[in-house]
Formats: C-alpha cells, structure tokens, sequence
C-alpha cells in the first residue's frame, strides 16, 4: 500500500525540517523504510525512535535497520503512547496510516489511537519541525480516520502551525492524501 509518490514527497519535505543529531520519531515503523530515512538523516549523533503494534512491522524494520545504526530505537507499542518513550523534542515526525503492505489487512491504525498520537505530536515537535501524515481512505477505518484527522489538523490554530495537503496523482476522493504539519 506505500504509494512510492507520496513517500518520496514526504522524504524530501521532511528533510528540510531535520538534521544531522536531530531527534526524529517514525509513528509506524511498517516495512521500516521511514525508520531508515530518518535514522541516515539524522545519523548516529541523533537518535531515531520507532513504533508499531505489528510483529511483523517491528521484525521487518529491526532487520532493514540492522546493527549498524545502533542510534535507532524499534518499540512493539501503538504510537499513542509515544509519550512514554519520547522525552525529547523531536524535530520530525512521521505516519504512514493505515496497514502494512503485505501486512494483515485487517490490522490497521485505528482512528482514536491516531487522534490522540497526533495530538501530543503537534504539543511535542519542536518549532521549525514538521509531522507527516499518510492517510489512506480505501478502507471504513481508513476513511473513518482520515475524516478526523483532517478535522483535528483544520481545528490547528493557524499562528501555531501551517498545515499543507498533497493528494496522489491519482486524484480520486480515496486516493492517499499527505498531511504536512509545520510548527510555527
């Protein structure tokens, strides 16, 4: 289900928003290429934390991340808890809603863990720093959360934050769509 357009634009936006010994956190870790993405960009004097409820999502990043990036920190937790973990101020955040490609696809983010995720990541990034948000409305959980999540983002107080909306090139109503949330 990565849909490698908005993956891409999501990598190069995001990389003007992170730095070498930044703090970053992949709210799910998925197949692990996020993880990765963000562990080479902010390299090992930055620390990378990632997260997933999936056995399988948390095997695949831990072998895409191997040993030689020992700065990267792979959770079994949902995101909603991020704030156990977290105890920094991260200067990117990423999500990639919705379930794993070649994943079970009756295990998806759900929308209220995503709400309140989102929520603590818009209080905990750092300014200047940015959340990228994939949603994916293919499926009744995925339009479901979609649905709120823009609500949550268009609810931002605009002089906090700019908000920014990609669709894919497909252009449908359940296209995947890209949230970016840049803090003031």
């Amino acid at each position: 289900m990565v849909d490698i357009d908005l993956t891409e634009r999501c990598h190069r936006i995001m990389s003007e928003h992170i730095h070498i010994g930044d703090v970053a956190v992949d709210c799910t870790a998925g197949s692990g290429r996020d993880t990765v993405f963000l562990a080479d960009s902010v390299g090992p004097e930055g620390k990378v934390l990632s997260f997933d409820v999936q056995k399988k999502a948390i095997d695949a990043t831990r072998a895409l991340v191997g040993d030689a990036r020992p700065w990267v920190e792979v959770y079994m937790a949902s995101n909603a808890h991020m704030w156990k973990y977290v105890n920094f101020v991260p200067s990117v955040i990423i999500y990639d809603l919705g379930y794993m490609e070649g994943g079970d696809p009756y295990i998806s983010t759900q929308s209220e863990d995503t709400l309140i995720s989102v929520t603590s990541a818009c209080r905990i990034v750092g300014k200047g720093g940015a959340i990228s948000i994939i949603t994916r409305s293919d499926h009744d959980e995925g339009a479901r959360e979609e649905c709120l999540l823009i609500d949550l983002l268009n609810s931002l107080p605009r002089d906090e934050f700019e908000v920014r909306t990609f669709i894919d090139d497909g252009g449908s109503a359940d296209s995947p769509k890209l949230h970016i949330v840049v803090k003031k």
